[in-house]
């Protein structure tokens, strides 16, 4: 019997993806932009109605917030041409900020995900502060 699945967010496998998972590669990402980005897209993957994007849309969006929450340039050149999407089409953005603000909470759910990333093997990703509700674009 076939099942039917959402692609995960970072599936080498799957085309559309492709060009967004070499994105952190493209940005030069250090060790700390990876594990942010990766922990954004495990944290998609939890929310049912992140479904909506597609997953080159959502690993897009782990970057440009990654780069927002580190202080690095939001989108470059480079990010676009490897991409294709330009920074105004990456609409999984605003979803994906405020995810990561109640992932942030103490009552979060899924309090696994948070505190595999809050490790010191992890870079203590999880324990970035979100950006505060009037900066989520």
């Amino acid at each position: 019997m076939h099942r039917p699945h959402a692609p995960a967010a970072t599936d080498p496998a799957n085309p559309p993806d492709r060009a967004a998972a070499a994105a952190p590669q493209a940005a030069n990402a250090d060790e700390r932009t990876h594990y942010l980005a990766s922990y954004l897209c495990e944290l998609s993957l939890l929310e049912a109605d992140m479904l909506r994007f597609p997953p080159s849309q959502i690993a897009a969006a782990a970057v440009m917030l990654t780069n927002r929450l580190l202080g690095a340039a939001l989108w470059s050149p480079t990010l676009q041409f490897y991409t294709n999407l330009r920074a105004q089409d990456v609409a999984a953005l605003a979803p994906l900020a405020k995810l990561h603000a109640e992932a942030c909470s103490t009552d979060f759910q899924y309090a696994a995900v948070r505190d595999k990333y809050a490790a010191g093997s992890m870079c203590r990703v999880a324990l970035i502060a979100p950006l505060p509700a009037a900066a989520m674009l």
